[in-house]
């Protein structure tokens, strides 16, 4: 199974890069020794499309019981981050989406080559850059959220988190998505 990526026309050098080594090896099969254990044959069967930000208009809610009490929840909706849950982040948390300089960090931490990496960079269908100011000491735990329900799109979600010197936070990833392919890189 490779997801069509006849449509993605990556912005930047980076994500160029990224679709070239995606191209070049798709991927790994079961003589390659750190996959070999992972059978991906069920994914054979299914025809996806990379997500597209109109997905993330319809966005259920989850219940708020589900949640550690006074989280704040970072949404992704069918891969696509969803603007408003970036609104009142708690003192100390800077959020943006990630730019050129945040995708060459990312590519750097992950491993050379990975293949989920390069395939969620070159098809990023949303990208969060998370700051933690250095010094602080966030009390809130930050909840990514993932969610979504078209059984037809791989979801590429790409975030980058620094935590600044001496500063502490809760970080967790809230997986509940019936998408057709979650592959979300999150580099730290």
């Amino acid at each position: 199974m490779q997801p069509d990526l006849q449509r993605i026309d990556p912005v930047g050098d980076v994500r160029a890069a990224a679709l070239a080594r995606w191209q070049e090896s798709g991927w790994p099969g079961p003589r390659d020794e750190a996959w070999r254990f992972t059978r991906l044959s069920a994914l054979d069967k299914l025809s996806l499309q990379p997500a597209t930000t109109s997905l993330a208009d319809e966005v259920p809610t989850t219940p708020l019981e589900m949640l550690p009490t006074g989280a704040h929840v970072i949404r992704f909706h069918d891969g696509v981050l969803v603007p408003n849950s970036l609104e009142k982040m708690p003192k100390g948390i800077n959020a943006a989406e990630v730019n050129e300089d945040d995708l060459n960090t990312i590519v750097s931490l992950a491993p050379n080559g990975h293949p989920v990496a390069d395939l969620s960079v070159a098809a990023m269908t949303s990208g969060l850059s998370l700051d933690v100011t250095s010094g602080a000491k966030v009390s809130t735990p930050i909840i990514l959220l993932f969610t979504g329900v078209s059984g037809s799109v791989s979801a590429h979600p790409v975030i980058l988190i620094r935590v600044g010197a001496e500063a502490e936070v809760v970080l967790a990833e809230w997986h509940s998505t019936g998408v057709g392919l979650s592959a979300p890189v999150s580099a730290i």
